[in-house]
């Protein structure tokens, strides 16, 4: 074999040693990426069993806590559990004529058991907001799944309310499972809240205003005398109002709450402010205030006593107008009562009774006539004065 034959020889070798190095090659390459491959698909199905796993772990958590607001699995408890607490709402709630009945139950075997009731009754929109509240705030298994809300004829602001609940008791939950005590995801603000943003709303009536008051008002009183003082507050709207201390008050002060009257027997001087809230009957309510300051003073010196008018006598128009000796013979004193129009006839003994002048004749002469009052006597001469002669009498 010559020079070149070899060398040919040698690439054929070259050759065929290349062709098989590159065929194991390809096969030992073939074989780590299938051993990848089914690395990459074993680590996809440890994956896939772990969400698993992580999954079913979740749902078992999930279901538990679904399992604690069910109802009790033995239907006459989950009736009387449901409807204890749906009574509760409504009384809360104001509801007025409510009825109710348990119309259905549906099962889904190895599942649930729906428990279905109808609730009718007539409110307020702001009693409807609060039954609303309530039953969201609790945190069964339940729902509302129908909601009828009509206007009651010839009654402002009264709806006709009617409702489907639908409530559920799982299979997995117990026979006397408890009732949930925390409060719903469902409501997400207070029923204050709730109220100022629905009711506040009212699309059935007009607008509700704030009372009318004076927002400043002053009285004054006198000590240990009675004080008696109205507010005097109006509605724009024509709706009842309804008065309230704001705040605190002096001992014994009292307000009517319907007519808002204050009423007071202040014992100590001094200088008082009182807050009122007046609150009207409207849709919603508003409410406005007002501040009273009452001044308690001393009470003013009692008046001078009324000088009595001397009241008129008719002695002083009275007198002597004939002295004789009657038809007895015995002597008379006739006296004439020019008030009265009238004469008296006396004699010696009889009594004298005119105006000021009290006593009896005593003795009859020829121009006058003595009389005794008191032990004391006195005379009276002819067209003299009755009552000038007895004071006379009085002063001597």
């Amino acid at each position: 074999m010559n020079q070149r034959e070899r060398f040919l020889v040698g690439i054929v070798l070259l050759l065929v040693f290349g062709v098989g190095s590159q065929f194991i090659i390809s096969r030992i390459r073939k074989g780590f990426n299938d051993k990848n491959l089914r690395i990459a698909d074993l680590q996809k199905q440890i994956s896939d069993k772990e969400n698993t796993i992580s999954d079913g772990l979740f749902a078992r958590e999930k279901f538990q806590k679904l399992t604690s607001r069910s109802l009790p699995t033995d239907p006459q408890q989950a009736s009387l559990d449901y409807r204890t607490w749906l009574q509760e709402v409504v009384d809360e709630s104001g509801l007025a004529e409510p009825t109710w009945s348990r119309t259905s139950e549906q099962t889904e075997k190895g599942v649930y058991r729906n428990h279905r009731f109808n609730l009718t009754g007539r409110g307020t929109i702001q009693q409807l907001v609060t039954l609303l509240y309530r039953f969201h705030e609790k945190d069964y298994l339940h729902r509302i799944s129908n909601l009828k809300v009509n206007l009651v004829p010839n009654e402002p602001y009264k709806l006709a309310i009617g409702m489907t609940v639908d409530a559920l008791s799982l299979d997995a939950a117990d026979p006397k499972q408890k009732p949930p005590e925390s409060i719903s995801h469902r409501v997400g603000r207070t029923l204050a809240e709730y109220q100022q943003k629905i009711v506040g709303r009212n699309l059935f009536a007009p607008a509700n205003h704030p009372p009318n008051v004076r927002e400043m008002a002053s009285t004054e009183v006198a000590k240990d005398d009675q004080l008696s003082y109205e507010l005097g507050a109006s509605d724009p709207d024509g709706h009842e109002l309804e008065y309230a201390w704001d705040g605190e008050v002096p001992q014994g002060m009292r307000l009517d709450k319907t007519t808002g009257k204050i009423s007071w027997s202040p014992k100590e001087l001094g200088e008082y402010q009182v807050a009122i809230a007046i609150t009207d009957k409207g849709l919603p309510s508003q409410s406005s205030f007002q501040k009273l300051t009452i001044k308690v003073v001393e009470p003013p010196p009692p008046p001078p006593p009324e000088k009595e008018e001397p009241s008129f006598d008719i002695a002083s128009q009275a007198s002597i107008s004939a002295l004789l000796v009657g038809s007895d013979g015995k002597p008379q004193v006739w006296i004439r009562s020019k008030l009265e129009g009238k004469t008296l006839f006396l004699s010696v003994g009889d009594p004298i009774k005119l105006g000021s002048v009290i006593g009896k004749v005593v003795a009859v002469g020829a121009n006058y006539a003595e009389f005794e009052s008191d032990g004391r006597r006195w005379t009276v001469g002819l067209d003299e004065s009755l009552a000038d002669a007895y004071r006379r009498s009085q002063i001597d």
